[in-house]
């Protein structure tokens, strides 16, 4: 069968390469890609897409970034008959609206934090419910970029006008309370209420080592997480993940497609800080290689709507990845553009993934951004750390900027 996997950056070649993995490379277009991804095919507009993967034979569709799902592209692809991995426009808004979400963890049981809305500076003295900080969201889409943790009131307070000024007095901001804990993803496929639970992960936000500096997209990530038999597997999945799909069939959601649950691990139980409609980066990078069996199978019954006929199986491995980002980010990148050798090989223990780049010849030259994300894997957590970082040192250049701390200490 012939997949294509929409989007273009370091979530989407992870995708690329799982899928290769099990029906080859030539089977597996990306669309647009980037010039570092095998069988990236440029850009394509929308209204020509549907009739771009008929062509191309296209009998499965797997949709990546969080944008392409809250525009309608899976509902788009559905409609022409194509099977899609990934939510429609109105399962999106999970992500896309955080105070929808919020709405649905409390209708539904799934525990959380207490929380406020913000429709406007005329709501800002309810941020008097939280005097020892807080966290400030933008209800809506940013890039993993649209939330402020506060320790105290006035920085809540700048970082309500902060986001506002960002991103516009008019959109709505969420404010929760700060709840202390070990992060945790939990990532999810689901179908029609059946959910396959794939390996635990954990990424580092913060630009800087020590988690320090701006919010970013991600920084880094390893999996699993969490011991095979540690008893919060049974408790996350009995207070969390079946309660959000009960909740998804209780309200008429049609959701086919990869669910992120972002945890807390507090005192007090594992609480939900988001969901997104998608795969997280670079999680993905970090979680797809440990799959076992057949992934496209196990996509295709997803769309499909037959989840639950197949097994979901998993390799008994770790996996780590670091990000190299060009300097500046995740503001605008300073100096020249960085170029590395465009023979980025998989080998046993590590890979590269591309997340942006251009073509130069026999370079990729990396514009802006998150660049590479560099995976390693091994036997236990040490080792694949070991392996990332090896392979790091490769492709570290001057201009790029990454973590030394991802998965422990420097």
């Amino acid at each position: 069968m012939k997949v294509a996997v929409l989007g273009k950056g370091g979530r989407e070649h992870a995708l690329q390469a799982r899928l290769a993995a099990d029906i080859g490379e030539a089977s597996v277009l990306v669309v647009p890609g980037n010039p570092g991804i095998p069988g990236s095919t440029g850009e394509v507009e929308r209204d020509a897409l549907v009739g771009f993967l008929r062509e191309r034979g296209v009998e499965l569709a797997v949709i990546g970034p969080e944008a392409l799902l809250s525009e309608g592209v899976a509902d788009l692809l559905r409609e022409a008959g194509i099977p899609v991995v990934g939510p429609g426009r109105e399962a999106a808004r999970l992500e896309s609206e955080k105070t929808y979400a919020k709405a649905f963890f409390e209708r539904h049981g799934v525990p959380t934090a207490r929380a406020v809305v913000l429709a406007s500076e005329e709501d800002d003295s309810r941020l008097d419910a939280f005097p020892e900080g807080a966290v400030v969201k933008l209800d809506g889409l940013a890039e993993g970029k649209g939330v402020i943790v506060c320790g105290d009131p006035r920085e809540t307070r700048d970082a309500v006008a902060e986001l506002r000024e960002r991103y516009g007095k008019d959109k709505k901001l969420l404010v929760e309370e700060r709840l202390e804990g070990p992060e945790l993803t939990v990532m999810l496929l689901v179908s029609d209420g059946c959910a396959k639970v794939l390996p635990d992960s954990r990424d580092h936000k913060r630009l800087s080592d020590g988690d320090l500096g701006p919010n970013t997209g991600g920084m880094g990530a390893f999996s699993p997480v969490l011991p095979k038999d540690d008893p919060l597997h049974a408790e996350i999945a009995e207070t969390i993940v079946d309660p959000i799909v009960r909740g998804l069939v209780a309200d008429g959601i049609a959701y086919r497609g990869f669910l992120y649950v972002g945890l807390m691990l507090t005192p007090r139980g594992p609480k939900v800080l988001e969901l997104n409609a998608r795969f997280g980066d670079p999680e993905a990078e970090v979680v797809l290689p440990l799959v076992g069996g057949s992934f496209v199978a196990l996509c295709r019954a997803c769309a499909e709507g037959s989840l639950e006929r197949e097994t979901l199986t998993v390799h008994d491995a770790h996996t780590l990845a670091v990000v190299l980002a060009r300097q500046g980010y995740p503001r605008a990148p300073e100096g020249a553009p960085v170029a590395v050798s465009a023979s980025l090989e998989a080998r046993p223990t590590s890979h590269v993934c591309v997340a942006n780049a251009r073509r130069e010849g026999d370079t990729l030259s990396l514009p802006s951004g998150r660049a590479l994300v560099v995976v390693g894997r091994g036997a236990s957590p040490d080792e694949a750390r070991r392996a990332a970082y090896a392979r790091v040192a490769e492709h570290g250049a001057p201009g790029l900027v990454y973590r030394r701390d991802i998965g422990g200490r420097p």
